[in-house]
């Protein structure tokens, strides 16, 4: 019986050490699949969506007197005729603007591959139970931007100012043109886009961190 009795005890024992290091290595390989998830997570800027690095100002040719000023000036400095109307001015922002969207759209490409990710790793993270929230130490804080629906927009063919909500194809009043195709309007839509899969963007990673303890 006692030689039985410590067979026994001694099967429970190297039952539970293997036990033990079978959990140990289970831990180790989930912390380290974790270091890994928090460098394809991690790799993460905030998104510039500001337009100040293409609309600037210019210098142009007044269409009244031929002086050439800077558009820093309300008016040109020789006639005081405003520029608003200028068939340059309207060229430089036209192609401000398109410079603009390109750069939106390609936001938008670079937020869809991070979102392809971010699904990925949480569709395995939910088959790996023990990954270490502290390997993260990382906090969402989903951001607040507001989806523009109202705006206003200069017509690309005279300068006037169109108020507008954002999907209405409203014609300019003063030149009957449509606003359809402009491409400030155009950016403004695809900046909206941006902002939505920004904040889709946050609200995967903040998944991500809920289900990891």
């Amino acid at each position: 019986m006692n030689n039985d009795l410590k067979i026994k005890i001694a099967l429970y024992v190297l039952f539970f050490f293997l036990l033990l290091a079978f959990i140990v290595i289970e831990m180790i390989i989930y912390l380290k699949k974790a270091k890994k998830y928090k460098e394809k997570i991690m790799a993460i800027k905030d998104i510039d969506l500001s337009k100040d690095q293409f609309i600037k100002d210019y210098d142009i040719k007044c269409d009244y007197c031929g002086n050439i000023f800077n558009t820093s000036n309300s008016t040109c400095p020789n006639c005081q005729g405003a520029y608003s109307s200028n068939k340059q001015y309207l060229e430089e922002i036209k192609k401000s603007n398109t410079e603009y969207y390109y750069y939106l759209e390609h936001l938008q490409q670079e937020l869809k591959v991070k979102l392809d990710t971010y699904c990925k790793v949480l569709k395995d993270l939910k088959k790996n139970l023990f990954v270490n929230h502290n390997c993260f130490n990382y906090s969402i804080d989903i951001p607040s931007k507001d989806i523009v629906e109202n705006v206003q927009i200069f017509c690309e063919y005279c300068g006037t100012k169109i108020d507008l909500k954002i999907n209405d194809g409203v014609s300019c009043p003063n030149c009957g043109s449509t606003s359809k195709d402009n491409m400030e309007l155009k950016a403004y839509i695809k900046k909206n886009e941006v902002l939505e899969l920004e904040c889709e963007k946050y609200r995967e990673l903040n998944d991500i961190i809920m289900i990891v303890f």
